[in-house]
């Protein structure tokens, strides 16, 4: 089904409705956003220095250390990666609290969420989920592992990650990496979700000698240099001071940077994976029989893809 161009069919559909949906009256409203929303517009991505007051930022900085060090979830070595992680998930939905500050400034802050749902073309609830993060990687290892690092795009339609750096970020700090202006459905973009259905097939059913081995990098599919070529594919490191907010559309090209040796970065994202399914999800849902079809609908290929 790969071959013969579902996946174009899809992938138009939800460009189609997409480009029809009005987005949410709360932050359509806000014009005090408008150049941002228009930077999201055409490059995928806004980057916010200095986004909370000092001593509003020194409070959040505070509270994601003492939770860091009392309720994150330590994996070492995490997947075989080599890179150290602390992490924790938060829903304050779920009645999840004790970090008032992180929920009122950070989680529950209006120019993110606005700038979210500009994206998204959806709602998205008073306070988002978030997950505190601490990656570090010990002196010995080496970050050459994980497939995180490799360039990919999340979904072939809108989606967002949102950080919020608590530390700062060099690039030697495992910073972002990202493609501006990627983010666009060309055509250009959809002869590559084609082939790229097409390999990921191939490698998701352990048919790894018809892979194009062009397409794998630490055996996942991702873009060969025609591809990067085409699409004018050009990463840049996102890297930024302590209290920047970072919202991309992750429809475009990006990839967690390696760290260096003796290295960490510290952030809070913002999880925005419940908000930005296709408009079909709940009906699908809520339906077992046509449960299966989730992963062909909302991934670019016939199968879910990992997201980092």
């Amino acid at each position: 089904m790969n071959r013969i161009g579902l996946p174009l069919l899809r992938i138009s559909l939800l460009s189609s409705v997409y480009d029809r949906l009005p987005v949410p009256e709360e932050a359509a409203a806000d014009t005090s956003l408008a150049d941002l929303k228009a930077i999201l517009d055409r490059d995928g991505i806004v980057v916010l220095p200095d986004f909370l007051p000092e001593p509003v930022f020194e409070a959040v900085r505070r509270e994601f250390h003492a939770f860091d060090e009392t309720h994150n979830h330590a994996e070492p070595d995490r997947h075989g990666t080599g890179v150290d992680w602390r992490h924790a998930a938060w829903n304050w939905a779920n009645g999840d609290g004790g970090m008032p500050t992180i929920h009122d400034a950070v989680a529950s802050n209006p120019v993110a969420r606005r700038l979210i749902m500009h994206v998204l073309r959806a709602p998205v609830p008073p306070a988002l989920r978030v997950n505190l993060q601490h990656l570090s990687l010990p002196p010995d290892r080496v970050d050459d592992r994980d497939v995180e690092c490799v360039l990919h795009a999340d979904r072939p339609f809108p989606c967002v990650k949102a950080f919020f750096l608590v530390e700062d970020c060099a690039v030697e700090d495992g910073a972002f990496v990202f493609a501006p202006g990627t983010h666009r459905l060309t055509q250009e973009r959809l002869a590559f979700e084609h082939e790229f259905a097409v390999q990921y097939a191939l490698q998701q059913e352990g048919r790894l000698d018809e892979v194009d081995p062009a397409f794998l990098e630490r055996n996942r599919v991702t873009l060969d240099e025609a591809a990067r070529r085409t699409l004018d594919v050009h990463p840049l490191s996102i890297t930024g001071r302590r209290n920047t907010l970072i919202v991309a559309n992750v429809c475009a090209f990006h990839a967690r940077g390696p760290l260096t040796p003796g290295h960490s970065r510290s952030m809070i994202r913002m999880l925005c994976y419940d908000y930005q399914l296709p408009f079909y999800w709940k009906a699908i849902a809520g339906e077992p029989a046509l449960q299966p079809m989730i992963p062909m609908l909302t991934s670019g290929a016939l199968q879910p893809t990992s997201a980092f």
